[in-house]
């Protein structure tokens, strides 16, 4: 008898209702409640349009409601429960921006492309990987996902330029950075320790000339460059993502 694995599930389609719980879900029920809800509390709409919006109470007593780029104004409000009048308006705003309970569903999120940086003196390799399913690339010349980087610097001394400022290395690190992509986690592997870890000098570089890509960094790692393979380089790197 043979046995066939189960055919992979793609995951549900939701809108953004569905992706509310609690008493953000049972605030967008009273608002959407036909006949219209009279006994809605001022105060939840507050703390939905907070958690999915902002409001501001303006000087003239109205109030500015924004939600996914749309925004509007309702009166004062004078007593705690919500007036038809302004419940009525912050449908239509909810309805525009999607969080009514018939909006179309939102495509499901598809996982960030990961940045594997392994770096020494002698230069880069910069993978980036789609997702954490996907099969490791080999080194190759045909790799459109590596790029390789050699650093061409005339080193005078070890202690010369402690920090790496120097043009040669500068023009590095830019290539360097050139090569990340603008979306997902980056990790840095580095050689040595202090001075020595070329992954700390470009971490260094970017935290001055490129703070996106800077703030992405998740880990540094130190391992020993010269008897690990790329394959290992890069598991190292995916299993710090995990």
């Amino acid at each position: 008898m043979s046995h066939h694995a189960p055919a992979p599930t793609s995951p549900a389609l939701t809108n953004a209702y569905a992706s509310t719980t609690g008493q953000n879900r049972r605030t967008l029920d009273a608002i959407f409640r036909h006949p219209v809800a009279h006994n809605l509390a001022w105060r939840d709409v507050v703390a939905l349009l907070t958690g999915i919006g902002d409001i501001d109470h303006r000087r003239s007593g109205e109030y500015s409601l924004h939600a996914g780029g749309e925004h509007i104004r309702i009166d004062r409000q004078h007593d705690k429960d919500v007036t038809t009048d302004n419940l009525i308006k912050l449908r239509h705003l909810l309805t525009r921006t999607g969080w009514a309970p018939d909006a179309p569903p939102l495509h499901p999120a598809l996982p960030s492309p990961a940045t594997i940086i392994v770096i020494d003196h002698a230069g880069a390799n910069v993978l980036t990987l789609a997702g954490p399913e996907d099969d490791l690339p080999t080194m190759s010349a045909q790799g459109e996902e590596l790029h390789h980087f050699v650093h061409h610097i005339k080193r005078i001394g070890p202690d010369r330029d402690r920090e790496e400022t120097f043009p040669g290395d500068t023009e590095f690190f830019s290539r360097v950075a050139d090569a990340i992509g603008h979306h997902g986690r980056i990790v840095l592997v580095g050689h040595g320790k202090g001075q020595s870890n070329e992954a700390h000098h470009l971490c260094n570089y970017l935290q001055a000339h490129n703070k996106d890509a800077y703030a992405r960094i998740a880990t540094t790692l130190v391992a020993d460059l010269s008897h690990m393979t790329t394959a290992e380089l890069l598991q190292l790197g995916r299993e710090a993502l995990i």
